[in-house]
């Protein structure tokens, strides 16, 4: 079950989701294809001016029709070990591992990462050739953050 979004207003929701990803591991991009939805892996760089830089790894050459739509985009950690067994207590502390999802919606355009953020990106699998991927710079207009995230 998920956590409630905290009740704070959107602007402050939004400063705090790009001051904690930076941390995160990469999560997930929720793109749409012939209005369909799905579900694609991506990794995250956050840019000056709150712009959100995604690499999604693709080799169709559908993906850069998501240029100019509305991406919502995902990453979560949950907290290492078993969450705390509560002893009937309830309130926030009662089963629930320290663990944050935060959440992304905006605008999503075709971009080319200067070399600083295609070094930043790495190499995947411990130095392979780099897979196909398509960048994509998000722009977003709203957030959400939820603490105490225990996963799915």
């Amino acid at each position: 079950m998920l956590a409630a979004p905290r009740p704070d207003t959107p602007d402050l929701l939004l400063a705090e989701a790009l001051r904690l990803l930076p941390g995160m591991p990469p999560g997930r991009a929720a793109v749409t294809r012939r209005a369909l939805p799905y579900i694609v892996p991506a990794r995250h760089l956050v840019g000056k001016g709150g712009q959100v830089l995604l690499r999604i790894p693709t080799s169709r050459p559908e993906a850069r029709q998501l240029d100019g739509t509305v991406l919502a985009y995902a990453a979560d950690r949950v907290a290492d070990g078993e969450p705390p067994q509560g002893r009937g207590t309830a309130g926030p502390a009662a089963g629930a591992a320290a663990g944050v999802m935060v959440q992304l919606i905006g605008t999503a355009k075709v971009a080319e990462p200067s070399d600083a953020e295609r070094t930043a990106f790495g190499l995947p699998g411990g130095g392979r050739l780099p897979e196909q991927a398509l960048y994509l710079r998000l722009t977003p207009r709203f957030a959400a953050v939820c603490h105490g995230y225990a996963g799915a």
